[in-house]
C-alpha cells in the first residue's frame, strides 16, 4: 500500500479524558487516562453526551461509528464519495505514501478555525489500525491544558 517505512505506535493515539469519578483526585493507577478533574458541568456534559450521542442505531459500516467522527466530518467524507468505512479503506489504498495519507485525513479532519481536530485524527488512525491497516502515519500529540 505505501512505500514509506511506517512505525505506527497505537499507544501514542491515546486520548485522555476528564475525571468524573467518585473520588476528588485522579487515582494514581488511572493517571495516564485522565488529564484533569472535571467540574460538575463538564461531568454532566460528558455523561449526558455519552448517552445523547451514542451510535447505537448506526449501520455497522457508518463512519460515525469512529469516535469523534460526527455529522460534520461524515459529510466531508461523503462529499468525496466516501460513504462507509469500506469506501474509506478502499480510497486510502490508492494513496502512494504515508505522507499523502496524513495530508488527506488532516484536510478532512480540520475544524472551522483551520486547526486539525487531533482527537478525531488520532481516533481515526487508531480505528484504522484496529481495522487491520498496517502502514499509518504517526498520531499527533495532544496538548492538554
Amino acid at each position: 500500500m505505501f512505500d514509506d517505512d511506517s512505525k505506527f505506535d497505537p499507544s501514542l493515539c491515546k486520548i485522555k479524558k476528564i475525571w468524573c469519578g467518585k473520588t476528588l483526585a485522579i487515582p494514581p493507577s488511572k493517571a495516564n487516562n485522565y488529564y484533569k478533574i472535571g467540574s460538575k458541568y463538564e461531568c454532566l456534559r460528558a455523561g449526558f453526551g455519552a448517552g445523547r450521542f451514542s451510535n447505537q442505531n448506526l449501520p455497522e459500516s457508518s463512519l460515525k461509528n469512529i469516535r469523534y467522527i460526527g455529522k460534520t466530518y461524515d459529510k466531508k467524507f461523503k462529499n468525496l464519495g466516501i460513504n462507509t468505512i469500506d469506501d474509506l479503506v478502499f480510497h486510502l489504498s490508492f494513496l502512494p505514501t504515508i505522507s499523502d495519507f496524513e495530508v488527506f485525513l488532516k484536510n478532512i479532519l480540520t475544524k472551522k478555525n483551520g486547526i486539525v481536530d487531533l482527537k478525531a485524527y488520532n481516533s481515526m488512525l487508531l480505528f484504522l489500525y484496529n481495522f487491520g491497516l498496517q502502514f499509518l502515519p504517526a498520531c499527533e500529540q495532544i496538548n492538554y491544558i
